[in-house]
């Protein structure tokens, strides 16, 4: 080969390298460049999750009752197995399919982390906001509880991540979307060990929930839990009769939501679930009873409607302390005697109400009942409400067969026992109704959502409807109310006030297992009420004596702020 030849193909050789060379980079830096790059941040650069505050919940006054705290998350590879973390400081992580983590870790706990950070790789410690309830026992089945959130929600909710925490029950739950605000993202510059340098870029930055305001007023929300002391279970509720907005909702026994945030142990968990008072348990909204003689004013209406009965319409069997109906003996709680209407209201007469019932029939009874939607839902703006029971024929048909049941069963339901069943809240809703001459009003407890900046997101508005009957029959139970406060024969006089006339009805509803029910509803001032209030102990014996006290200590706080 001689030396042309040779430098040639030399030439030839290191033309192709440099060819083959050019076409690579062009190939890596053009083609594939802009993948490489971010290949190469993605390797020294690491996505923080930077989670949003959630949004501020206030009273009626704008006190604060739920807002946020710092809380300390660490996040590991899911497949990263950190001795020191695991075993040293026995940290117990929970996985999803990106990684492990474990939340809200002291602060003394971080601070040893940090001060081996050098050590340990492919760790974030990141600041999260943790919820955070005040007068927790007092308004905890309101505002209700967070936790993680499960799979199933996932299947259920959009925009949720694994690990997540969520809105279980009440308003944290019913608002959650408004609530929990938007997750932002911070990149962090990592070294070739995965150990954090600083900022790369603060990315997207988090916008927080929107803040709620509501109705409830928490210092007559305290009174309720000062008038129930002594006693281990009831409910308390007021509403403004005149717009439905609910002013006070306790439920007793209570919890602490605090022990939920952010994740509840298992100990704690164990021992509410087990507690045979069941302190989760919302008696306003779930709880289902007998209403006992409240119910008498449901007969009343009816019977002034089907033309049975005016203020002045005497019975034919005298109350001399019980009635026979049928082969049974039904009792009254007193001789009361020969009593017009309204005196048998002022002195809850059973004896009159059983022949009533029985005049009307069933099928009355529940038809009436259902022009004030008692046993529906009454469509508060909380999740998970319960309907009660108003029986019909059909119902008892079904239930015991035509022959099965007979004129004492609807005697019975006449002075509201047997098998009706409301929920507190379906009464405070009817007693609500009365006091403001026949509109039914949804009971509510969000008055606004408002966003960060101050924008209004919503506003409630006022949904009612009329009840179809009389003005007349209305008026006169109103002044049958009235007087059994205000008569020295009433059953609820524990319940006067100075200055302030005050209009209720007593109920002692039985209870197979234990001891009576108390129950005591009222409404007032008389002629322009601001305030409809139901009060019902769970055993606690005779309403008269026992709930009623409770609603006047309850009436003479609220009064006295409203007279300031």
């Amino acid at each position: 080969m001689n030396k042309n030849t040779r430098n040639r193909i030399i030439t030839i050789s290191i033309a192709i390298v440099f060819t083959l060379l050019f076409l690579r980079v062009f190939w890596l830096q053009i083609i594939f460049g802009e993948k490489y790059k971010r290949l190469s941040i993605e390797n020294c650069v690491r996505q923080v999750l930077v989670r949003a505050p959630r949004g501020l919940i206030y009273d009626c006054n704008k006190r604060v009752l739920a807002d946020t705290r710092p809380g300390y998350t660490i996040y590991v590879p899911k497949d990263k197995k950190i001795t020191y973390l695991e075993d040293s400081l026995q940290l117990q992580f929970k996985e999803t399919d990106e990684s492990k983590f474990i939340r809200d870790v002291p602060f003394q706990i971080v601070c040893m982390i940090e001060e081996r950070r050098s050590n340990i790789s492919d760790i974030s410690i990141v600041t999260e906001p943790l919820r955070r309830t005040y007068f927790a026992d007092s308004i905890c089945h309101v505002i209700g509880y967070m936790g993680e959130i499960s799979k199933s929600e996932l299947n259920i909710y959009k925009g949720y991540r694994a690990g997540d925490i969520i809105g279980k029950t009440g308003i944290e739950k019913q608002y959650d979307k408004y609530l929990k605000g938007k997750d932002g993202v911070n990149y962090i510059e990592v070294d070739a060990k995965g150990r954090e340098i600083g900022i790369f870029s603060p990315g997207k930055q988090p916008i927080p929930g929107n803040n709620i305001f509501l109705s409830i007023d928490i210092e007559l929300q305290r009174v309720c839990i000062k008038a129930m002391a002594g006693h281990t279970s009831g409910v308390i509720v007021a509403i403004n009769p005149q717009d439905g907005r609910i002013l006070a909702y306790y439920s007793q026994p209570g919890f602490n939501p605090n022990h939920f945030s952010p994740c509840i142990k298992e100990d704690r968990w164990i021992a509410l679930s087990r507690d045979t008072i069941f302190p989760l348990f919302d008696r306003v909204k779930n709880g289902k009873y007998p209403p006992g003689s409240v119910f008498k004013l449901v007969i009343t209406a009816a019977g002034i409607e089907n033309g049975l009965l005016t203020e002045n319409t005497l019975m034919p069997i005298t109350c001399k302390g019980g009635i026979q109906i049928g082969n049974r003996y039904f009792r009254c709680w007193d001789e009361h005697g020969q009593l017009e209407l309204i005196s048998a209201i002022i002195q809850s007469c059973d004896v009159y109400f059983y022949q009533i019932g029985m005049q009307l029939g069933v099928d009355n009874i529940a038809n009436y009942s259902r022009i004030f939607k008692l046993g529906e839902k009454t469509g508060i703006d909380l999740p998970g409400e319960s309907g009660g029971l108003i029986p019909d024929e059909k119902w008892f048909n079904s239930h015991y067969g035509k022959r099965g049941w007979s004129q004492g069963n609807v005697a019975n339901l006449a002075i509201g026992q047997g098998e009706i069943l409301l929920t507190p809240l379906n009464m405070a809703s009817f007693i609500s109704t009365i006091a403001n001459g026949g509109t039914i009003y949804t009971p509510t407890l969000i008055d606004s959502i408002v966003s960060y900046e101050g924008k209004i997101i919503f506003r409630n508005s006022k949904q009612a409807e009329k009840v179809s009957l009389n003005d007349e029959t209305i008026a006169f139970i109103q002044k049958a109310m009235l007087g059994v406060v205000q008569h020295p024969d009433g059953t609820g006089r524990a319940v006067n006030i100075n200055d302030i006339m005050v209009a209720g009805k007593t109920g002692s509803a039985q209870n197979p297992q234990g001891e009576d029910h108390a129950w005591f509803v009222c409404f007032a001032p008389f002629d322009k009420p601001t305030i409809a209030l139901i009060v019902f102990v769970e055993n606690g014996g005779m309403g008269g004596g026992v709930a009623a006290p409770i609603a006047g200590e309850i009436l003479r706080y609220y009064f006295r702020e409203q007279l300031l």
